[in-house]
């Protein structure tokens, strides 16, 4: 019995080490949670103090996928991130195009607005336009 809790505590150890962002360490999550469920030293045990943890060691198979499913979807997301356009000007080129779409929004958007716009849209219109002017310079 003392070298089960040994096991048991030194399986805890790994468990405890172990990134369920990584397919392979869910892998091995899986299989100390299989040896756990074919542990007949340990479900006796549990028996004994009237637990039957099958829904238990399923909930944490559930909890290892499902981490390791949003940290897919996250590493998903980030591959597809666009670069920007500006991110591929020099300063310079960057600072003429600013100098140029905000001329433009302070003539042709602002004293015309009326209202109607809040600073905010305005704002994001003077983002959209600089990328857009980026963009078009590094495919002229």
């Amino acid at each position: 019995m003392i070298d089960f809790f040994e096991q048991l505590l030194n399986d805890a150890e790994n468990v405890n080490s172990l990134d369920l962002t990584n397919k392979e360490d869910v892998e091995k999550f899986h299989e100390k949670i299989d040896e756990l469920r074919e542990n007949e030293a340990f479900l006796s045990l549990a028996q004994l103090f009237g637990y039957d943890l099958t829904d238990e060691l399923d909930a944490l198979d559930e909890f290892a996928d499902n981490t390791f499913k949003k940290a897919e979807e996250k590493r998903k997301q980030e591959e597809k991130k666009i670069e920007r356009a500006s991110a591929k000007l020099t300063t310079e080129q960057g600072l003429q195009v600013h100098k140029l779409v905000q001329e433009y929004v302070d003539t042709m958007i602002r004293p015309f607005n009326n209202g109607v716009l809040s600073n905010e849209q305005i704002n994001n219109a003077y983002a959209g336009l600089y990328e857009f002017c980026c963009w078009l310079l590094i495919h002229k």
